[in-house]
């Protein structure tokens, strides 16, 4: 990215000297320098504010997606951590998510999106299994193609992740809320704000390679169908599913505090029902789109 502006900044370097007033330079701008390019002073202090900026960003975008007020920043053991298990162990939550993701082939799209299934109000290390975690989000944890002799190590690992990221949710959303609350009566209605946040900046739908050629290859052979429902899909990429809805508004569907605006439409959860799921084995092997999907 900062190459990409770095480039914008030479081939806009010219204009911006050209038009400005108070830039005095005797050779000609718009000809090549020897040696390494003098950018004007505007661009310079773009190009300097980049790494901050773009740290910044991102930061908040992955703590929006995380459900947090912010990311964490790792302690010193954490750290160590990091560099004794080769950054499977340690390092912020973040660093670690991204190792454990890398290390048991899981999907990005549906980790960030079934977090909403875990349950931050219960204390401690709740999570001692697989087996204690909702069947939601166990089964898309361990992708397939993770080797057999990993998973016990990428299991424990990824317990210990599950239990310290719940603990930095109490501390955030748990924090937060006893700020604007004075009544325990409102002790436990963090997890619901936690889930909203989580749904609404997390898609359940992304447009896979797969599904855009499967589409393709049966519209070649005059089958619309897929084609349509993957456009009517692509429209409502944050659509709840049944599982979803029941989470944010129980059983009987009504509405918890704060969020009965996010609500259940059956036809789009149809509809990106057929699209979300990681690609098929036929597609892990089509030329074209198997290292894509």
């Amino acid at each position: 990215g900062k190459w990409n502006l770095y480039a914008l900044g030479v081939a806009l370097d010219g204009l911006v000297k050209l038009h400005d007033p108070e830039h005095t330079e005797e050779e000609d701008p718009q000809q090549p320098q020897s040696g390494d390019i003098q950018l004007h002073a505007d661009i310079e202090s773009a190009l300097e504010r980049y790494d901050s900026v773009f740290e910044n960003a991102f930061s908040d975008i992955f703590a929006k997606k995380l459900g947090l007020e912010y990311l964490p920043k790792p302690s010193k053991e954490q750290l160590r951590d990091n560099t004794d298990k080769g950054g499977g162990g340690g390092g912020s939550l973040l660093v670690r998510l991204f190792n454990l993701m890398q290390r048991s082939k899981t999907d990005f799209t549906m980790l960030f999106r079934k977090l909403a299934f875990l349950d931050p109000s219960k204390t401690g290390d709740v999570y001692k299994g697989l087996g204690d975690l909702p069947n939601d989000f166990a089964s898309i944890l361990l992708g397939e193609e993770i080797d057999d002799k990993q998973i016990p190590e990428a299991t424990s690992l990824w317990i210990r992740w599950i239990n310290d990221y719940l603990d930095e949710v109490r501390h955030q959303r748990g924090q937060h809320q006893r700020g604007q609350h004075h009544s325990d009566t409102h002790s436990d209605s963090f997890v619901q704000e936690w889930r909203k946040a989580l749904l609404q900046n997390n898609p359940r739908l992304v447009l896979r390679n797969y599904a855009a050629q499967r589409a393709i290859m049966e519209a070649e052979n005059g089958n619309y169908h897929a084609l349509q429902t993957l456009y009517a899909a692509i429209q409502t990429p944050f659509a709840l599913s049944v599982d979803e809805a029941a989470l944010l508004h129980g059983a009987e569907g009504h509405g918890s505090e704060g969020c009965s605006e996010i609500k259940l439409d059956r036809t789009a959860d149809e509809n990106v029902a057929e699209f979300e799921d990681p690609a098929p084995q036929w597609a892990k092997k089509q030329p074209g789109i198997a290292q894509l999907s």
